[in-house]
């Protein structure tokens, strides 16, 4: 879907539309992250934070400025629909109001219930884009957050993080 006039994103997610360059993707200028039987490339230089319980592990990223990107996995596998709507109520409590778009997005070839929104904070307009999904052992959810400005130049990261994810490596 397409955000309104003069928001100075696209929220068009086609797969073909978001290519990043190689340089994004490739073994250079990248680290692997692996565990919890999980797999996925970040930029050298970000930090990486884990955290885990018995119901659930959840993995960030953070860039060097605002944005993170975040991996949670779900033990239980709960449903994709129970996951957004918890983490909407809990954006809908912090802000007044959020601009929501749904998108269609595969996940390890596998459709995913995916939402974009976009809220002010501090004068600022910040945006999420959010994609559940279920693995063979679990229910996953990456959640990526930045201000717009700073999004616009790490978006094809976060996305090329996305797609380099593997789970449920034994």
């Amino acid at each position: 879907m397409k955000h309104e006039p003069g928001c100075g994103h696209d929220h068009d997610h086609d797969d073909d539309q978001h290519e990043c360059s190689p340089e994004l993707i490739s073994d250079t200028g990248t680290e692997l992250f692996s565990g919890c039987d999980v797999q996925f490339r970040y930029p050298q230089g970000w930090e990486v934070q884990e955290e885990a319980n018995e119901e659930q592990t959840t993995i960030t990223v953070q860039s060097p400025g605002t944005a993170f990107w975040t991996l949670s996995l779900f033990e239980e596998r709960p449903d994709a629909d129970e996951i957004l709507a918890s983490v909407m109520s809990a954006y809908e409590e912090l802000y007044e109001e959020l601009d929501v778009y749904e998108f269609d997005v595969m996940v390890l070839g596998a459709p995913a219930v995916a939402r974009e929104f976009d809220f002010v904070c501090l004068d600022l307009v910040s945006s999420v884009s959010l994609m559940i999904f279920q693995t063979v052992k679990r229910t996953a959810m990456v959640l990526f957050q930045g201000e717009d400005r700073e999004l616009e130049k790490i978006r094809p990261v976060m996305e090329a993080m996305t797609r380099s994810l593997v789970c449920d490596i034994e």
